[in-house]
């Protein structure tokens, strides 16, 4: 069974807040799949089918309810909130704008480690290779327009259209 470390379900929960407790229905009679703090699917922002049936999968085993609620609300979440995911079937690229940050703007260092814990699933999930392969695109592209910013918004809002121009070295630190 695929495992996913405790670390980084923490890490992806970084100041995120439950709004579930544990009075509200949590218990061994039910099933914390049911009770999470996701968007209707119809809001989410792209959907990876092997992530769903990892969730599926896990979370129910999970002995730490609280933590299974974590898991079921923050392991989809980048997926959930901030993807901006494109295919142009005449050309067959791919296109990925993760919004990384409280202002909608990619960073590239951000977006690098959001799609991270993806990675070894990306084998099992077309779509969600797909999407890795636009950020990796959209990427090289931003580094072309300039390639000492860390931070790019999804479209021309001047010239250039980056929004954080200072070259730092921990911005590609995460991508070794």
């Amino acid at each position: 069974k695929p495992i996913v470390p405790i670390l980084v379900i923490i890490l992806m929960c970084n100041n995120m807040l439950l709004v579930k407790t544990l009075g509200e229905g949590v218990g061994p009679n039910h099933d914390p799949v049911n009770l999470n703090n996701r968007p209707t699917a119809s809001k989410r922002t792209f959907r990876s089918e092997y992530v769903e049936q990892l969730i599926e999968q896990i979370a129910p085993n999970m002995k730490d309810e609280a933590l299974a609620l974590m898991f079921v609300d923050c392991f989809p979440n980048t997926l959930d909130t901030t993807v901006n995911f494109t295919h142009n079937t005449k050309t067959d690229e791919y296109d990925t704008f993760i919004i990384t940050g409280d202002i909608p703007a990619m960073w590239l260092r951000d977006s690098s480690g959001q799609v991270q814990v993806y990675l070894p699933y990306a084998s099992k999930d077309a779509q969600l290779k797909n999407m890795i392969k636009g950020l990796i695109a959209r990427q090289m592209k931003q580094i072309k327009i300039d390639a000492y910013a860390n931070a790019f918004n999804n479209a021309p809002t001047g010239s250039p259209h980056d929004v954080c121009n200072k070259f730092e070295i921990k911005t590609y630190d995460i991508v070794r």
